[in-house]
């Protein structure tokens, strides 16, 4: 337990030290650890000692995960997130009792752009690369989707769309001409914003997709993500990887439709500012 503690602490220093570390002993025993790294969009990301692990004592894990967020969400954090392996029931009934709320089911897919894409059925739709002059005009269209979205609802009013930019921007790393507004008639109608993957290079993150109310089932969704793949599958990518909300019936059609395949699960917790 000791060590797993060393290594939090390591994790936080190598972060620059901004984030919120606590830890609960017992004499000279560490029986929790837990901490709040911050990210960019006023994000932070909970990491802790497993609550099944040897020596870990679950009470205090669950008031070390409660003062170190509350730290954070005192610092300015709209909100921090914990991720929890499929199947880890411990550790998500820790995180409850440290008052975090279940956000949602998230389903990590990937496509093998290899395989033949469809040419997307534009529809007559216009494609807007997002230039930094166009930050607000993304932002725009961004809320507009968010609007009865069905992927993590939780999620809606938290925060401003220049914190959701940048969190997207930092999530991967940002290629600004892979972010598309489309329009339709001169009318936007949705967005989608891929980067770079970080964590497996060669690849591409599909990072959001979003489509306006009056818009949805015309198969634009569909067209998004076509448009993108095809344009990721031209700079020779060799995998596209999106996270959705299970519940997100809509989102998962289309990614399964268009061969991405289920690669594996997890649950995700929030704690957000006055929360109880």
């Amino acid at each position: 337990m000791a060590l797993r503690a060393e290594a939090l602490g390591d994790m936080l220093i190598r972060a620059g030290g901004g984030g919120h570390f606590w830890q609960a002993r017992r004499g000279e025993q560490i029986v929790a650890a837990a901490m709040v790294i911050p990210s960019a969009g006023r994000v932070g990301m909970v990491f802790h000692s497993p609550a099944e692990s040897p020596g870990v004592d679950v009470s205090p894990l669950a008031a070390a995960l409660r003062l170190s967020a509350d730290a954070a969400l005192a610092d300015g954090l709209a909100f921090v997130q914990s991720l929890v392996g499929h199947r880890k029931q411990a550790d998500a009934d820790t995180l409850v009792e440290a008052g975090f709320l279940r956000l949602a089911e998230l389903m990590y897919m990937r496509r093998d752009l290899a395989r033949p894409i469809d040419s997307p059925d534009a529809g007559g739709l216009s494609w807007q690369s997002c230039k930094p002059k166009d930050r607000a005009e993304l932002g725009r269209v961004i809320a507009e989707t968010y609007e009865r979205s069905l992927d993590c609802p939780v999620l809606a009013g938290l925060r401003g769309t220049d914190d959701v930019l940048e969190s997207h921007k930092a999530s991967g790393i940002w290629r600004p001409d892979f972010w598309w507004i489309a329009k339709l008639r001169g009318l936007r109608v949705g967005c989608v914003l891929v980067n770079d993957s970080a964590s497996n290079p060669g690849d591409m993150d599909l990072v959001y997709m979003g489509v306006g109310v009056p818009f949805r089932g015309r198969g634009l969704g569909r067209a998004l993500v076509l448009r993108v793949m095809r344009q990721a599958k031209a700079e020779r990518r060799q995998f596209m990887h999106v996270v959705v909300d299970a519940s997100n019936s809509m989102a998962r059609k289309i990614y399964e439709k268009e061969g991405f395949v289920l690669t594996h699960r997890r649950e995700a917790y929030l704690r957000r500012r006055y929360s109880q």
